[in-house]
């Protein structure tokens, strides 16, 4: 999927490669298999114009469905665990970024303005078991491939606003994410707990 998201690799150079390597015994599935998977892994569904009517441009996912999606494609990778293994406890932080500080160039080739966006995501940081030791471990949290973000919006990065912004991400997701079983830890980390 790297390969043909990231680096926009097409079929038929995606395909070249695949016999190439194979050559080689390394072994690649076929593209139509890769789109199926990236197709099966993307929540467009989910994605819904951010909830607060007043915020002209934005985007949200919600939360609590988003964490659950990326714990069970983490455990999808992992051989199952065994019954004493649980519950699990999946370990993410939270956080948010705005460009109202980025300092702005004049470039002739876009006419895109960064400076008003403000970002929310969340990493995955690791999951453990019962016992407390861990079954997965990012390795990689300042990647910007282990963020996934929850919301995008176009507005201008003030406290007033992030304090607007995240009081409606909360009211809006707070009693579900409760009913998923969602707790905030001592150290600001969020803690899902899996039976």
């Amino acid at each position: 999927m790297f390969l043909v998201d990231f680096l926009e690799i097409g079929k038929r150079k995606y395909t070249q490669l695949r016999h190439h390597l194979l050559s080689s015994d390394i072994r690649f599935p076929a593209y139509y298999r890769v789109v199926e998977e990236r197709n099966s892994i993307i929540l467009r569904s989910d994605i819904q114009m951010y909830p607060n009517p007043e915020t002209p441009l934005g985007v949200y996912m919600p939360y609590a469905h988003h964490v659950r999606h990326t714990f069970c494609r983490l455990m999808s990778m992992k051989p199952p665990p065994t019954a004493q293994d649980f519950p699990l406890q999946f370990q993410i932080v939270d956080g948010l970024d705005g460009s109202g500080s980025h300092t702005v160039y004049d470039q002739s080739n876009t006419n895109t303005d960064t400076k008003s966006f403000i970002l929310f995501c969340f990493r995955a940081v690791k999951i453990i078991r019962n016992s407390g030791r861990e079954l997965w471990k990012n390795n990689t949290l300042s990647s910007p491939f282990a963020q996934r973000p929850i919301f995008l919006l176009a507005a201008k990065e003030n406290e007033a606003n992030i304090k607007r912004f995240m009081d409606d991400l909360i009211n809006t997701d707070t009693d579900h994410m409760r009913s998923e079983g969602f707790t905030l830890g001592p150290d600001q980390q969020v803690r899902v707990g899996i039976v």
